[in-house]
């Protein structure tokens, strides 16, 4: 990919979701899509660093009229108790008239990341909901225990299941 560029300190803001990067019921196809965007963006700020390219994420809660009619139509499908556990596991209220974000309210944002301001700042992926900034992570080895490579069944259990009461946490 880099041979398609000139170094020229270039800025990037991708636009992600966070249903790609949670694991979002009712979304499958749509936050899959998505986490491709989010590994583009880590993988693209990887390989034109040294082109001082700078490649960033947003991943905006925008209530528009296309979200509208998106989450009435889930909400037809999977009835309230679907829709609640979609907006659970992006960590957000459904939306509603007193905590209306406007897509206005991620431009700030969005300046700031190609701004001189943040000219430290490449392959992260920030939030933003309601004047909530956020940084966002997605799969990273928090934690691991080495087996032999002729390891069995029982030997798995024994290590993995403390590991996941602490990353539970």
């Amino acid at each position: 990919m880099t041979t398609a560029f000139q170094p020229c300190c270039a800025d990037r803001v991708v636009v992600i979701t966070g249903a790609g990067l949670f694991g979002t019921p009712c979304y499958l196809t749509y936050g899959l899509t998505k986490s491709a965007v989010a590994y583009f963006v880590q993988a693209a700020a990887a390989e034109l660093a040294p082109l001082a390219i700078r490649v960033n994420g947003i991943a905006p809660r925008a209530d528009t009229r296309m979200m509208g009619d998106a989450t009435r139509a889930l909400h037809a499908a999977v009835g309230d108790a679907g829709l609640n556990a979609v907006f659970r596991a992006v960590g957000t209220a459904p939306p509603s008239a007193a905590a209306r974000q406007l897509p206005e309210s991620v431009a700030p944002l969005a300046v700031w990341l190609i701004s001189d301001r943040s000219r430290d700042v490449t392959g992260r992926i920030f939030g933003s909901v309601a004047g909530r900034l956020s940084i966002l992570e997605g799969w990273r080895e928090i934690t691991a225990r080495q087996l032999a490579p002729d390891h069995s069944v029982a030997e798995v259990e024994t290590v993995l299941r403390p590991l996941l009461s602490v990353s539970a946490a």
